[in-house]
């Protein structure tokens, strides 16, 4: 539908469509901050976070469910540091994934990426200075999309609605929807199954997938990693532990 509103024929329609966007936005909050680096306190957050949210069960969530239980938060913190932070196994960053069709390169990738966010009046963190390409950004912008689709609808404002709603299907379409499979493909490469990152990607991407049924959007996903030593990103690698928040 190119991200077009569905016709809402009366008050249980629009009340089944926000339940629909809420739940969603709620939920891609929650993946961001799962991929965050898990500050003390943070595990028992996302414990919490995972009984709150009202989303329908599946196997990927419910084996996140049992590992993070099961998992101590300093070796969630060291599990973090060795995939994600630096040039680690498993970048979180959309530019570090790309073929043949990325033509434009990592800046021309960032300044569209940057276009999305400042049509919004979005801009990221100064105490959290990732690359706009990062994914924990990337998944808290698409969350407020669909909060912004939300309550447009709910006043009655239909051409701001349909505006989010296009931002969504495009920002889905060129971004989120191309890097999460080589991402998540990236991460199973590095760490097992049922581990406590291996299931969280998991779901992040059978919540990407559910997301692009809904939308009816059809990405064309990058095919892999570009290379480390190939890669412009350079993020510096500082310790959590000396005080300062990682990239």
């Amino acid at each position: 539908m190119n991200g077009q509103l569905e016709h809402i024929s009366s008050p249980d329609d629009l009340e089944g469509r926000l339940q629909v966007l809420l739940t969603a936005a709620a939920f891609f909050r929650f993946l961001a901050r799962g991929f965050a680096y898990p500050h003390p306190g943070h595990l028992a957050q996302i414990l919490t976070d995972i009984q709150s949210i009202p989303r329908e069960p599946t196997p990927a969530l419910t084996a996140l469910q049992v590992v993070w239980s099961q998992v101590a938060e300093p070796a969630l913190q060291e599990e973090h540091v060795r995939l994600f932070l630096g040039k680690g196994l498993c970048s979180l960053h959309e530019t570090s994934y790309g073929d043949a069709r990325r033509i434009g390169g990592q800046p021309v990738e960032l300044a569209d990426i940057g276009g999305f966010y400042r049509a919004f009046g979005v801009e990221p963190s100064p105490t959290q200075p990732d690359l706009p390409d990062h994914l924990c950004t990337e998944l808290e912008f698409y969350s407020l999309l669909l909060m912004k689709e939300g309550y447009a609808l709910n006043e009655g404002w239909s051409e701001q609605a349909q505006i989010a709603a296009d931002a969504g299907f495009k920002f889905l379409e060129h971004h989120l929807g191309r890097w999460i499979e080589p991402m998540v493909q990236n991460i199973r490469d590095n760490v097992g199954p049922v581990t406590p990152y291996g299931t969280l990607a998991e779901l992040l991407l059978e919540s990407i997938q559910m997301e692009c049924a809904r939308r009816q959007v059809t990405p064309q996903p990058f095919s892999g990693r570009i290379p480390v030593d190939e890669s412009i990103l350079g993020d510096a690698f500082i310790c959590p532990r000396e005080g300062t928040p990682p990239n």
